[in-house]
């Protein structure tokens, strides 16, 4: 159960950062958030990031058989 949960966490927040051109890169600081429109390449570099994150964990956690 844990595995879906986690799977529609990142991808909700995938889409969203996709569809609002806001990536966001940390809690706190100055430059927490991306935006596509002034830098694209770092925007794209955390989109990549997340996406591998958002399919590495709920398989790492579907593997662990939680």
């Amino acid at each position: 159960m844990i595995t879906v949960i986690f799977a529609v966490l990142f991808s909700t927040i995938f889409v969203m950062e996709l569809w609002c051109g806001f990536a966001v890169v940390g809690w706190q600081g100055d430059n927490f958030l991306i935006e596509r429109s002034k830098s694209p390449v770092q925007y794209w570099m955390v989109m990549a990031l997340q996406i591998v994150i958002a399919l590495g964990v709920p398989l790492l956690t579907h593997a662990a058989g939680l």
